[in-house]
Formats: structure tokens, sequence, C-alpha cells
């Protein structure tokens, strides 16, 4: 039966000469994978092949195949600066990996599809933020179980990564130092507000950057974040 799937695009590996085998994120069935059949080949589809594109993909679906073939392909929302922009492409192939490696197979997710979507489209159309991918993670991991707990009235100054707690230790292994537990601290507490509110440095963003990523790769263990470096290097 033909079926209709939403989903953000998370990547791809070649096939054929003008095929590929596409990563898609939809909310009823979760990371999947996609045969995108003469994508390349087409006038004006390659485009389609751009991180975080919200893309509608039609198929005769089965959710119990590892691999379903995707007859037509069309944006679904279109994208007005990621493109054209390139820090914040640079954050959407960084966005894109954290996702590959965080997101279910087959699994419903409708809240967290409806979570990223939203957010990517609010980066595409609104003016560049240093901060964005900064909340981003961190709202991301409410929706993955492990949102970093916090009172602003506790006296427990150093972050454990591993039990997503502030507490009083200070080991070299599960947690991070005073700085990056107190720029932690700072992100937490200006979460609810505008992004642009977090006053911070660049030498201040680019450690709470780290920190989180490797929050997110000892929750996710095994995981490593390859594109952080790269784009920590663009910021530069």
């Amino acid at each position: 039966m033909k079926t209709t799937l939403n989903g953000i695009y998370l990547g791809h590996t070649n096939y054929s000469d003008t095929s590929v085998i596409a990563r898609v994120f939809t909310a009823q069935y979760g990371r999947k994978s996609f045969l995108f059949k003469g994508v390349k080949s087409k006038k004006g589809q390659s485009g389609l092949l751009m991180p975080c594109n919200h893309l509608e993909l039609t198929c005769h679906f089965n959710p119990n195949k590892e691999l379903n073939v995707v007859y037509a392909i069309q944006l679904k929302e279109p994208r007005y600066s990621i493109g054209g922009d390139y820090k914040k492409m640079a954050v959407a192939i960084f966005l894109t990996e954290v996702l590959n490696k965080s997101l279910h197979i087959e699994t419903d997710e409708t809240e967290l599809y409806e979570y990223v979507a939203k957010q990517i489209s609010f980066f595409d159309t609104t003016e560049f933020s240093p901060n964005f991918h900064l909340y981003f993670l961190l709202g991301l991991s409410h929706y993955l179980g492990f949102f970093p707990q916090y009172s602003c009235a506790s006296t427990e100054n150093f972050f454990n990564i591993k039990e997503g707690v502030f507490d009083f230790a200070a080991s070299e292994i599960y947690h991070l130092d005073g700085v990056a537990s107190s720029l932690l601290q700072r992100l937490l507490t200006h979460y609810s507000h505008n992004i642009n509110s977090l006053n911070i440095t660049h030498k201040e963003r680019i450690i709470l950057l780290r920190s989180l990523v490797k929050f997110y790769e000892i929750q996710l263990e095994p995981c490593e974040i390859n594109s952080l470096d790269v784009l920590i290097e663009i910021f530069q």
C-alpha cells in the first residue's frame, strides 16, 4: 500500500552512481533507511540531500524491512538559509551526526520528532545565533531521558556527566571541572529564556559545547561525535 511519510534527512551513503541509501528520522518509526533511486541524476533532486531537510517520502512502506524504496521525494518545508550560510550548514551537519547517534530505530518518537522539526525550522528562519546548538542539545537531552538535574538553590558545584547531576565530588573521569560546571549552570538557568540571553564569550561557548558533547558521549556510550572539531574550527 502506498504510504506518505514525513522525515528529517540525516545523511546518506552512496548506493550507485545515481542512487543513495538515506537515513531519515520519522515520527512513527524513528530512524529508518530508504533507497532514493536516481536522486542524483534527476534535475533539482540532489538539493534534497541537505542536512536537516524536512522531506515528504512516498513509498510502499513496510516497517519490518531494513530498507524501503522511495518512489517520490519532495520538500515538506522549504529551507531558507541553512544551505547558503556556512555557519548554519556546519551546525546542521553537527546536529545530524548527534541525531544519527541518538535516535532509536523502529520507535514511535512523535514528541521528539516535533521538537526536532520545530527547532530546525526556527534555526532556518531566524538570524544565526552561536548559542542555538547549545540550547538544542540541552532540549534534546530532555526527550532522550537524561536532562541534567539542577536546582538554583543547590550548593553542589561539579557536574557528574555519568549520573547527570551536580554534586560535591570532582573526580577526573566523570566530573566537569569548576569552570565547565558553572557554565552549564548558567545555560540551565537561561534555558527557558531567549537563546541570546546567555551572554558568554567565544572561549566559554567552546568549553560549554565540549562539555555537552562529553555528556552525550557518556550517556549514549559507546558514542563519539566526530564533527565537533570541525564545527569548532569553523567558529574560530
